[in-house]
């Protein structure tokens, strides 16, 4: 941590179609105060509204803690096609934090 900045990550998962999973968001260590970052998700190989949910919003780490969790949700068809992906893309931190990671 450097001038109070803390670092944010997420980390990568893997999804069944037709499930749900949580993404989390971490931060290096815990700082007094809370920390916000934007995240959305952005199409890779699959399609929002046809693969997954489209969500966006604000995540919120509360003061003393290190990590949130984002519900994803998968959506099921009956069409094989294989291993797909989207991304979580992180933005726009609160000012104690730093983005590291931010896909």
């Amino acid at each position: 941590m450097i001038d109070n900045i803390v670092p944010i990550t997420i980390n990568d998962i893997s999804i069944t179609e037709g499930s749900a999973g949580n993404i989390t968001i971490t931060l290096g260590n815990a700082v007094p105060g809370n920390v916000t970052v934007n995240y959305t998700l952005t199409a890779g190989t699959a399609t929002s509204g046809v693969d997954y949910t489209y969500i966006a919003g604000t995540a919120t780490i509360t003061s003393g803690t290190t990590s949130t969790t984002v519900n994803l949700t998968t959506l099921q068809d009956t069409i094989y096609e294989g291993n797909e992906m989207f991304n979580v893309i992180l933005s726009s931190p609160s000012a104690n934090a730093k983005i590291t990671d931010a896909t």
